[in-house]
């Protein structure tokens, strides 16, 4: 009986793919990438001389998927270290919605602190009223 419905799910997809065999086995396309000479020259300034290695390891990233090798690659084995394609892909598109700026963390990431130093005279002055009351 198991047998039975398994030789019935391949007959369907086999049917499928005799039917419509484009779209069944059709793979996503690889991202391409083209760099105006202005972006290419902002990238290569970035990954060679900026101050924040992360920008200097996304700016290379980019680079390379920019000469014509797939995210995917880039992610497991042509960076720094490995990262998720994805990850490589969101650089991409954060570089071509806002150029280099985009490469940068964005202000509020990361965790927040549990205490400012900067609030530690206002706190011993609250705890001294109220200690007196």
């Amino acid at each position: 009986m198991h047998s039975n419905k398994l030789a019935r799910i391949v007959l369907y997809h086999l049917r499928e793919y005799l039917r419509f065999p484009e779209e069944v086995m059709q793979m996503p396309r690889p991202m391409q990438l083209a760099l105006r000479a202005e972006e290419q020259t902002a990238l290569v300034a970035a990954r060679d001389h900026h101050p924040k290695p992360y920008v200097r390891e996304r700016a290379a990233a980019i680079l390379k998927v920019a000469a014509g090798h797939s995210v995917r690659w880039v992610a497991q084995v042509g960076g720094l270290k490995p990262h998720e394609p994805e990850v490589i892909s969101g650089w991409i598109t954060r570089f071509r919605q806002a150029g280099i700026p985009g490469l940068l963390v964005w202000p509020g990431r990361g965790r927040k602190p549990a205490f400012s130093p900067s609030a530690w005279p206002r706190c011993q002055r609250q705890r001294r009223t109220c200690d007196t009351h």
